[in-house]
């Protein structure tokens, strides 16, 4: 089995994918959006970690306002995406881990923690506190990922739910649920913004449906069909993301 093209968990990217990660991110603006968002919550003198990092989209972004800023991530394509970024646009204040985060980053403490999509704050919040001395910022979906059951949904509701193997994130309510519960402190508002994928040649389209989607052959047309939107480059897939972001103050648990 190629690990570079397994869809799981654990490689759930490939160069194909972080290539369309980045130009979504580009064509959309959504890291900016997100940057301009959660800059007056940090301080020139912090120091973060982001957790799941990916591509590096955000921590590129932000680290330039912080003291220093650690990107960590399980993938390789990933991490090796990453590197190959900051040989060519250095930033001196990024370091980068690549493993898992307990191991890699877990004897560190850091001001402030950040993640995005990634569950971190119900599955292991003990272990989080301990590498956190100020705040965690925790981005995540509004809805549920939950599997679709159709082929006919999957078609009309389309969710990318199959890389995380049918299993959802934890939700923006559900971590505000599981910090009420702790009475611990914390700013929350969500937001939709778009995260589309911009297609300059159907070649390419086609490939990023069979990557992330299990659809018959016969449906690849259908898809394209009903959800994509022709343009003057070529074709755009919308991809509206609907989030919260939950801003929390770990020294007000008691």
């Amino acid at each position: 089995m190629d690990k570079n093209n397994v869809k799981g968990s654990l490689f759930r990217w490939s160069e194909e994918s972080v290539e369309w990660y980045e130009t979504a991110s580009e064509y959309t603006g959504y890291h900016e959006k997100l940057k301009k968002i959660i800059l007056p919550y940090l301080d020139k003198n912090d120091t973060c970690c982001e957790l799941a990092c990916g591509t590096g989209a955000l921590a590129r972004r932000l680290a330039p306002f912080v003291s220093s800023y650690t990107a960590n991530d399980l993938d390789p394509n990933a991490v090796a995406f990453l590197n190959r970024r900051l040989k060519s646009e250095p930033q001196e204040n990024i370091n980068i881990y690549s493993g898992d985060w307990h191991y890699m980053v877990g004897k560190y403490q850091f001001n402030t923690v950040i993640f995005s999509y990634f569950s971190a704050v119900l599955r292991d919040w003990e272990n989080l506190k301990k590498i956190t001395t100020d705040k965690v910022i925790s981005i995540a979906p509004r809805k549920d990922g939950r599997k679709l059951r159709t082929d006919s949904d999957k078609i009309n509701n389309p969710e990318k739910v199959e890389r995380n193997n049918g299993h959802a994130f934890e939700t923006y309510g559900a971590v505000m649920e599981f910090l009420d519960e702790k009475n611990i402190s914390y700013e929350s508002f969500s937001l939709d913004l778009e995260f589309g994928q911009p297609f300059y040649d159907l070649d390419s389209a086609i490939k990023y449906i069979k990557y992330y989607y299990k659809l018959d052959e016969n449906d690849v047309d259908n898809f394209i069909n009903v959800k994509f939107k022709k343009t003057d480059y070529g074709w755009y897939f919308p991809k509206l993301k609907e989030i919260g972001i939950v801003i929390a103050d770990i020294r007000s648990e008691k």
